[in-house]
């Protein structure tokens, strides 16, 4: 994760343990509403191995946008 330039490293016990968003077990929406409460408007971004990257986008932005903007659809 990268905030304010400087980096926070994630520690995962193996590789495989890095899934995308929608199918880990991370609390994204709560992360996510609480970067929104104290007005962080800055760039997000999706590191994306070991997978379809293209489906991957598609599903991510899908998943996000449930997450961010609930009304929208």
């Amino acid at each position: 994760m990268y905030l304010l330039g400087r980096t926070q490293m994630i520690p995962a016990a193996s590789y495989e343990d890095h899934l995308v968003p929608y199918e880990g077990d991370m609390d994204l929406t709560a992360y996510l509403q609480k970067l929104i409460s104290v007005g962080f408007d800055g760039t997000a971004s999706l590191d994306v191995y070991q997978y379809d990257y293209e489906a991957v986008a598609e599903k991510s932005v899908e998943y996000l946008k449930q997450i961010l903007c609930p009304s929208a659809i």
